[in-house]
């Protein structure tokens, strides 16, 4: 498991998760300290389960975010989640 985590300038947070086991999936916990989160977001996932549509990745509505969550991530697949200010 990869994590990268960026701060835009207008608040919002972007991190990217990637599970590079090809067999098993696994469940992250993020937490994100210094900031108010929205609880909302959009997730973009890739992987061997996960192909893109054409030539884009489609972003998908995400609840439960805010500070503290937990993602659940397939095997062998990147995630890219953005979180906006609350």
């Amino acid at each position: 498991m990869t994590a990268y985590a960026v701060k835009r300038s207008n608040g919002e947070w972007s991190l990217m998760l990637i599970n590079k086991d090809g067999k098993n999936g696994t469940n992250v916990k993020v937490s994100i300290t210094g900031t108010n989160l929205a609880g909302k977001g959009v997730r973009f996932d890739y992987g061997k389960t996960n192909p893109p549509d054409g030539n884009s990745v489609t972003g998908k509505p995400m609840d439960g975010g805010g500070n503290s969550f937990s993602v659940a991530m397939p095997p062998y697949t990147a995630t890219v989640i953005l979180i906006p200010k609350a």
